[in-house]
């Protein structure tokens, strides 16, 4: 499985986990039906899922005059990926992981996502 596309699931995943607070492999379940897993997307989803809160306590800071709490769901989903690649993954640069989180933005989110996502995790990155 392409990069890409497993970064596609884990933000299905993660929208699942957040909305229904499934877990992750129920949520892993969910979004494959069926299909081949991959060692990236187990990988990192069972990551993000395991540190939820250190990311979390990573973006609040850069939430200027919101709370995660009100971002909606795809584009939380986005930055917890995206911060967990930048701080948990040598193996994609930090550009990569922004870049691929502005592409996740453009396609799942709202016409503003991608530039907030890419503003935030620039900032994050930089810190």
């Amino acid at each position: 499985m392409k990069r890409r596309l497993a970064r596609e699931r884990i933000i299905q995943a993660l929208y699942q986990m957040d909305m229904v607070k499934a877990s992750w492999q129920q949520a892993l379940s969910n979004v494959l039906d069926e299909e081949p897993s991959d060692t990236y997307l187990e990988e990192v989803l069972a990551g993000v899922s395991e540190q939820m809160d250190s990311l979390d306590q990573k973006i609040t800071p850069h939430l200027k005059n919101w709370s995660l709490e009100r971002l909606a769901i795809t584009d939380r989903a986005i930055l917890r990926l995206g911060v967990y690649e930048i701080f948990h993954r040598d193996d994609v640069p930090n550009e990569v992981a922004i870049n691929e989180a502005v592409e996740l933005a453009k396609s799942f989110g709202t016409d503003d996502s991608a530039k907030f996502i890419n503003g935030l995790l620039s900032n994050v990155s930089s810190s």
